[in-house]
């Protein structure tokens, strides 16, 4: 039987939804990252997107905002999602293998005022800035390599662990299933 009906989830947003599943499933195993073995509950992944989202949202990302997400496949990436959606914010995914003017000019199309990146790609994004204008913040998703966030320049950085920390008490925002949400690109590679 399934959770939710079709005019259901017409009405819901991601962030209704991964509410309403912790609610129903709680600790039970949402997302199970096999290279690390890390486990994360339903209730858990409610709870750290809901931390992300309001610490985004104290990082001046808000409502309409467009992040890029340039990101490998990690659980980083699942709950940035959520967590943009639940402060209103626009997702755009990063490919990993761009890099120099042509990465800069996804970021510039993309209107980016943030971007969420693998802390092994921060030499290639710093490579980048001061390049699209709007980009003023760096969330770094840790991997072990080391990278630092030296080659930022003025741009702020923050790790992504530091967000999923944040205690906050402050709301994130009610949006609509009827907002942006995400914003991607095609490039016509696949044939």
């Amino acid at each position: 039987m399934a959770d939710f009906t079709l005019d259901e989830v017409k009405a819901l947003t991601m962030a209704d939804i991964a509410a309403a599943q912790a609610g129903r499933y709680g600790d039970k195993v949402f997302l199970h990252y096999l290279p690390t073995g890390e486990k994360i509950s339903y209730a858990d992944f409610d709870r750290r997107t809901h931390r992300v989202g309001a610490a985004l949202m104290a990082h001046g990302i808000g409502r309409g905002d467009h992040v890029g997400l340039m990101l490998d496949n990690n659980p980083q990436i699942v709950l940035s999602v959520v967590a943009l959606t639940r402060c209103g914010a626009v997702w755009a995914p990063v490919n990993t293998a761009v890099k120099g003017k042509l990465l800069t000019y996804y970021l510039d199309l993309a209107d980016a005022k943030a971007v969420v990146v693998n802390e092994r790609y921060l030499p290639v994004l710093a490579a980048c800035l001061p390049g699209p204008p709007r980009v003023e913040l760096v969330v770094v998703v840790e991997d072990g390599t080391g990278s630092t966030e030296a080659g930022l320049g003025a741009t702020r950085a923050v790790r992504f662990s530091q967000l999923e920390a944040t205690d906050s008490t402050e709301h994130t925002l009610a949006s609509s299933p009827y907002e942006m949400a995400a914003l991607l690109f095609t490039s016509g590679t696949t044939g």
